[in-house]
This record gives structure tokens, sequence and C-alpha cells, in this order.
């Protein structure tokens, strides 16, 4: 056995074997090694994180103050491990477009609750699926068809506003979800529910959002499994709805694939490389170009037609009476019909349009279809109402400063609400886009790189997950942000972004009735670039006339918990304390009309 006394002599002896070439050799590699290591640029983000929970938890109490801090900390690109992964946080304005316009990143939603309650989302895939898709369904959601919906969603509005009148109060979250509900059936997707119950439809449609990102564990009676059941049912029911429609679409093109095809399958259960591979590979998410443009053509008919008539009609639209009749519109899509009965494609319409051209058009996939369009319409609508009654609850000089606008507007335009009368109202868009900046529905945007991409000279690795925040995108508004100094001393935000400790102060709807140029231009509110969001002038359109029926009625709001804005919950959608969102509704004065 050798001696600690001989190793030293033991470790040299091989060396004084070596020529005193090889040993330079020896010593360049491993200084080079030594210099590689040492330059080795660590990427920015915190170094310590709790397993799994990483910063979610910090995320979930101050999403705004949270990546602010970040921001100032690690700059506008760090790496981090948020809601059970590792992700890639992008803040720096220029690179949120960047990422948010499509360059080498797609949509992607990595959460098992989600894509075990939503199996169809492969047309939302960055590529030419999703380009025909949105040319397809901006159909539905073109001025002339706004237009017509008008008429029937104040009369949905005005319904639900005088029973809360009646019952002085509401308990606002679900009020709200079940309005956005009504708007999105009756309106928007143009399903009448001619086989099915509105109030148990309505009811499981709220189980089944509930569930979209809870934890992804089906245990008994729990709200994932709740939502799984709901999700089943919904599909029954909305395949009974749709029967009709599809077969006759049908009856010229036998056959259609299966539910979900094996680009979505892939998609969902692949690992990252074979989710790369598959999202360039030749086949993946594809279409006939001739069957496209054919879809596309056939739908554009319809809504100049129906644009046409609006014209003729002075601008009352086409589609306001009644839910319309599916069958009879699809089987009419490219055929003839005279101007004055007209209507715009609805969703549903332009829906099972584009399945056609896909080769997937079945009864089981329009339902899936559909659940689908009406998560998109329900969510950004119910929080967006009520952040606006949230908020403005809070201001009542803000209120009374719109019902003088309407008094104006009653005045000029008498008591009609249409498209062109919601436009001459100023203040009251105002206030609305200044909630949102304020409140967004949705706090972050989520991608995944589709190459090995630099953003801020920090390396994303091709697969890898990028979160966005609005919130951040909103307080680094460069008409308001004036760099780190913008944050008092004591404070996490820019009080320009501080609605819960100041929202006197911060909502100054002021900002955007100025000259263009000061105005607020870098929002995030409704998403950017090819994913921008198809309905935002619906929305617009819906929280506008909830606002002017409410002012018009002469009806004052607030809540009955005053702290109702400082406890909710605002990650990742707007949740207010148990309790605490019930609406007292009083008549202040006498109707405007």
């Amino acid at each position: 056995m050798q001696s600690v006394v001989d190793v030293p002599n033991a470790l040299a002896w091989p060396l004084d074997q070596l020529s005193g070439a090889a040993v330079l050799g020896l010593a360049v590699v491993l200084l080079t090694a030594l210099l590689l290591a040492l330059g080795k640029k660590r990427q920015p983000g915190p170094k310590l994180l709790l397993p799994f929970i990483g910063d979610t938890l910090a995320v979930k109490n101050d999403p705004c103050g949270y990546f602010v801090r970040s921001y100032l900390r690690y700059g506008g690109v760090y790496r981090t491990s948020m809601l059970g992964m590792q992700v890639y946080v992008v803040l720096e304005p220029a690179a949120v477009r960047e990422v948010l316009r499509g360059a080498g990143t797609t949509f992607s939603v990595p959460f098992a609750s989600f894509n075990a309650l939503l199996e169809d989302w492969d047309h939302m895939v960055d590529g030419p699926v999703h380009d025909f898709w949105r040319k397809a369904v901006t159909t539905a959601l073109s001025p002339a068809s706004i237009e017509g919906c008008v008429p029937r969603l104040a009369g949905i509005i005005q319904a639900a506003v005088d029973g809360w009148a009646q019952r002085g109060s509401a308990s606002l979250l679900h009020e709200t979800g079940e309005m956005a509900l009504e708007f999105a059936i009756e309106v928007l997707v143009g399903v009448p529910l001619v086989h099915t119950d509105r109030a148990w439809f309505k009811a499981r449609m709220l189980q089944y959002l509930a569930g979209l990102y809870a934890l992804p564990l089906a245990l008994p009676g729990n709200t994932f499994s709740k939502a799984l059941a709901a999700k089943q049912e919904l599909l029954a029911a909305l395949s009974r709805e749709l029967q009709d429609s599809v077969t006759t679409m049908l009856q010229n093109e036998p056959g259609a694939d299966a539910l979900v095809g094996p680009a979505a399958k892939m998609l969902r259960t692949g690992d990252g490389a074979s989710k790369h591979e598959l999202l360039h590979s030749d086949t993946a998410f594809q279409v006939d170009q001739a069957a496209a443009a054919t879809c596309v053509a056939r739908l554009k008919e319809r809504e100049a037609a129906a644009a046409a008539a609006s014209i003729g009609t002075g601008g009352k639209g086409t589609s306001g009476a009644a839910p319309v009749q599916l069958t009879a519109h699809a089987a009419a899509l490219g055929a003839p019909a005279a101007a004055s009965s007209v209507a715009p494609p609805n969703m549903a319409e332009a829906q099972l349009e584009v399945l056609r051209a896909q080769q997937r058009l079945s009864v089981e996939n329009a339902a899936m279809r559909l659940l689908g369009t009406l998560i998109g319409a329900v969510d950004t609508t119910r929080y967006m109402i009520f952040a606006v009654l949230a908020i403005l609850g809070q201001l009542p000089d803000q209120v009374e400063a719109l019902r003088q606008e309407q008094q104006q507007v009653v005045s000029t335009h008498g008591p009609t609400l249409s498209q062109a009368v919601l436009g001459d109202m100023p203040r009251l868009e105002a206030c609305i886009r200044e909630v949102t900046r304020l409140l967004p529905a949705s706090r972050v945007v989520m991608r995944q790189a589709t190459n090995n991409i630099s953003l801020c000279g920090v390396q994303i690795p091709r697969s890898a997950y990028m979160i966005c925040s609005v919130d951040c995108m909103h307080a680094l508004e460069p008409t308001l942000w004036k760099g780190p100094g913008s944050i008092p001393a004591g404070s996490v935000v820019p009080p320009y972004m501080d609605w819960k400790g100041g929202l006197a102060g911060a909502f100054q709807p002021e900002r955007w009735l100025g000259d263009a140029s000061s105005r607020p231009r870098h929002m995030l509110t409704f998403g950017f670039g090819p994913h921008l969001c198809l309905g935002m002038n619906l929305v617009m359109t819906e929280v506008k006339l909830l606002l002017a029926v409410l002012l018009r009625g002469g009806l004052a709001w607030s809540f009955a918990d005053p702290d109702v804005l400082r406890t909710m919950e605002v990650f990742p959608g707007l949740r207010p304390a148990p309790g605490s969102d019930t609406l007292l509704l009083t008549p202040k004065q006498q109707p405007l009309c």
C-alpha cells in the first residue's frame, strides 16, 4: 500500500514521462477549459427556488409587483420556475412584441387540465391552418355582424339589469358569467339550444370553465372531476344541437376524420423534441389551399351581402331579431339570396365551414370546436365586465361624469342604441380602456420556442416555454414609465398601476381623451400579433351596452364589501373573495329614457 507521502510522487510520475510539447499542449487545454468555465455567463434569474412551486406564489399574490420587481432586478428576459416548470419570462416591450409576433415561437398551452378539457386547439398553432382559420372566423365578427347583434345584446343586458334592480343586488362574478354565456350562446355562436335546457347548459358551462386551470387530479367531487363530467355532458348536448346541420353539410361529402387528428394528439403528449419536429413537419397542420380559398370566399360573400343589406336598412343590421337557425344558414352558404334576407355568418357556421375545408367535419369535431369557442367568448367578457363594474363602483364621481355623457348622447341620438351611437361615447370608452389597462382579463401570455432564439442577450432553447406579463407591459408603457424613479419609495409598482392602494390616482380616463400621441399605445389587453383577440370589438360593444343600460336606467351601484378589489385574486383570472362581490343597485335618478 502506498503511503500518503508517496501519493504526490505517484501523481507526478506520468508527467516526467511526457515530452515538453505534450505538457504544453495539456496545459493549453486545461487553461482553455478554465477560461471557458469562468467566461460562461450564467442566465439571469433567481438562484434559489422552492421545488415545483418556484415563483408561482409570488405571481399569484401580486403579478404586477412581482414582474416589475423582476424586470428591475434581472432585466428584460430571465429564467425561473413557475407553474411547475422552467420558463423564460419576457418583459422587455420590444422582446414581448417579437415573441408575440411569432418570431421563432408558437401558441402552446402546457397545462394538463386545460389539455384534458379542451382537446381541439391545433388550429391555434401558428401556421397555414391558423391563418386560414382566422380569415374564416373573422367574417362572423365583421362590423355588419356586430351591428346586427346590438339589439339582441341590448335585450339580454336589459333583462339581466332589470332582474338585478328588482332584487337590489347581484352576485357579480356569477351573474356576469351567466350574462357572458347568454351573449355567446344566443348571439356569437348562434346555436339556439332547441333540444337543451338553457339554464342546465349554462350551469354545466360554468362548472366546465372552473376546471380549466385546476389541479389535474380527478378525485371524487373535486373541481377537475366535475369539469371532466361537465365536458362530456356538454359535448353530448352540442352534438344533438348540431346533428342536422352537420348532416346537411355532409350530404355530398361523406366521411370525416377522427375527433382529434394525430397531429393534435402528438402535440399534447409528445416531449419537447417530438413537438418541435411536429411543428416543422411538412404534413402537420396543413390545409388544402383550394378548399381553404373556397371556404373563405363563401363566408366573405355572405359578409359582404350582409354589409350591403345593413347599409340598405340604415345601419340597423339584418340579424338582430332572433337566433339564427343554424341548419338553414349553413346550407345556404355560398347560395344567392336577396340582400334584405342575408345575415352575416355566425361563429358556428364559420367553424363548420372550416372543419369541412379541413376534411374533419363530423358531429363530434363540431361539438368540440364550438365548446372551445364558448371558452374564449365567455372568459374575456365576464372578467372585463366584472373589472369595469368593480372599479367604477369605487369611483362615484367617474360614474356621475358617465351619466352626464349618456344624457347628452340621448339628447343627440334619442334612446336607440346602435354601433354608431356607442361610437359617440368617448368618455365611456376611455373608462373601459383605463380599466383594462389596470385590470386586464388575462395576466400573462404564453408561447413556446420553435427554434433556438436570443432575446435581450439571453439564449432560449428550442421547445422552451416563455411567459409575457401583460401587467408589466402596461407598467412599462413609454408614455408613463420614466425608469426606476417611476416607483415611489415604499411602493412596488408605479402610481399609475396602483389600483389597490391608490385607485383614484391610478384611474385616469383622461389618458385616452387627449392627443393621440400622448395616449397609451403599447397595451396587451387583447394580445398582439397573429393571435390578437378576434372578438375584441364585440367584447367592447358588450361592455359599452351594459354601462349604457345601467347609466340610462338611473341606477347607482356599489359593493357590500368595500374591500372587494383589495381582497380579490387576479391570477390566473379575477376571482373575488367568497361573498365579497355582492353588487348593490339602488335607483339614484329618473331613467334617462
